[in-house]
């Protein structure tokens, strides 16, 4: 049982600060239990809205935050909106926040996003998706991954995670105390290193936001 969030134990001083740390999420995380989920109900934005405040726990959201999302995907549907908010709130925003607090401590973190997208159904860039490229586990992911997966995906992030374990160091940018970070991005295609990644999402949703009790 961990008594606390890890993000809240290493900036209070838990932890060991010389241990490197390679971070990230996938970009459609929540497309992988939105069918376990209520977002199968979403039709309209004040679903969406709805949504995120029942599966999250949250008892408000600043309109500001689908706005954001909203202007920066102009042809998603509510669903569309609601995996992403809630990638973003439950995954992205967390490793980049225990990223940022082993920097602040003297530790060494990296950040990456897989993007890459399944071919095969809406999943999109899917919650464990890095999985089959790390450990080349293709036909057990056949039905998802498709026949003809990009080898150049493996290559890369295999090449990029025995660095990190050999030498704790993946090939890019380190995360600082100052924002924005670079972020590797593995989209399949050119997998580049980035300053920044959709940093106004980050931050909108980086906000406050009161939680219901229980």
């Amino acid at each position: 049982m961990i008594p606390r969030l890890p993000v809240e134990a290493v900036s209070s001083g838990g932890g060991r600060r010389e241990v490197p740390l390679l971070i990230g999420a996938t970009t459609d995380e929540m497309r992988t239990f939105r069918r376990y989920a209520i977002s199968s109900h979403i039709e309209t934005a004040a679903d969406s809205q709805a949504a995120l405040h029942e599966s999250l726990g949250l008892l408000e959201i600043d309109p500001a935050v689908l706005e954001t999302f909203s202007r920066n995907r102009p042809k998603a549907t509510a669903q569309d909106l609601y995996c992403a908010v809630a990638t973003e709130h439950a995954f992205r925003v967390p490793a980049h926040a225990l990223a940022e607090a082993h920097a602040a401590r003297g530790g060494a973190a990296w950040l990456y996003e897989f993007a890459w997208c399944f071919p095969v159904g809406d999943l999109g860039a899917s919650h464990s998706g890095e999985a089959p490229f790390l450990f080349e586990t293709y036909a057990a992911w056949q039905p998802s991954i498709g026949d003809s997966p990009p080898a150049g995906l493996a290559e890369t992030l295999q090449r990029d995670w025995t660095s990190f374990a050999a030498t704790g160091d993946p090939g890019w940018t380190s995360v600082d105390t100052a924002r924005p970070n670079s972020v590797k991005l593995f989209d399949g295609e050119t997998n580049p290193i980035l300053p920044a990644l959709r940093q106004d999402e980050l931050e909108v949703v980086r906000t406050p936001v009161p939680y219901r009790a229980g």
